[in-house]
């Protein structure tokens, strides 16, 4: 058995449209869509009268049991099978190889009149269950491996819906003045050292005034007061300090 297209909100919204206007145009009690293999699709009408569950797995199988009928009295197939009673017939129509139409009318209404009407409707929703299929042409049902006794839930998806626009880039004069921001800053290093360049230019004490050039008279007495502070502070001993005091006045 074909697998069923894949139906979205849209789909089911036309397949009701075609079995209410056949209820209106025939004054059918109700009506079905069915898989074939028994699973409601959808429903019009007062079906609160049975169980449409139940309805619908043996009309499926009715129809089953008919085209094994028709094959063997040398038929390709029965296209309708009619069931009368004193108070409600039935009226089991094919639509494709997915489909079966299912209505329930008084008695005392034409069949004829059913099936004229019922025409119609098997033509849109044919066309309906067309489009579906080439809509999604991988995403086929099998219902009878799901099994489940309310289908409304997997017919309830919508169209995938517009994508939204993504959000406009930040303006360019943004980008241009973070980046001139970022060049204008210094490398952390960099400021540091201007930092403590210049901190260190402000507080740096002068400078000590040079010492006297090498061969003025100044220099020797110089000499020997510092020669007298290493000796009193311990650094040298008498001898050190007579050996460079002599130096020093050897130079004189």
């Amino acid at each position: 058995m074909a697998t069923l297209p894949q139906l979205l909100e849209d789909d089911v919204r036309v397949l009701n449209g075609a079995l209410e206007e056949l209820l209106g145009k025939s004054e059918a009690t109700s009506a079905l869509i069915l898989d074939k293999g028994g699973f409601l699709i959808s429903e019009r009408g007062n079906t609160e009268m049975f169980d449409s569950t139940t309805l619908g797995a043996l009309a499926a199988a009715a129809y089953a049991a008919t085209q094994g009928i028709a094959g063997l009295v040398s038929e390709g197939s029965f296209s309708n099978v009619y069931q009368q009673g004193q108070n409600h017939s039935l009226l089991v129509s094919n639509i494709d190889e997915h489909c079966l139409l299912v209505v329930i009318f008084n008695a005392q209404i034409s069949v004829g009149a059913v099936k004229y009407y019922a025409a119609t409707s098997i033509s849109q929703i044919a066309h309906q269950m067309e489009i579906a299929r080439h809509r999604s042409p991988e995403e086929g049902l099998d219902l009878s491996i799901l099994n489940l006794a309310d289908t409304g839930d997997i017919f309830a998806k919508r169209g995938e819906p517009e994508p939204e626009p993504e959000p406009a880039p930040e303006p360019a004069r943004h980008a241009r003045r973070s980046a001139s921001a970022r060049e204008a800053a210094p490398a952390p290093d960099q400021g540091l050292h201007q930092v403590f360049a210049r901190k260190g230019a402000a507080t740096s004490p002068p400078p000590e005034p040079a010492e006297a050039a090498e061969g003025s008279g100044d220099e020797p007495i110089v000499r020997l007061q510092k020669l007298k502070k290493l000796l009193a502070s311990g650094l040298i001993n008498e001898e050190d300090f007579e050996a460079q005091k002599q130096k020093i006045l050897g130079q004189l």
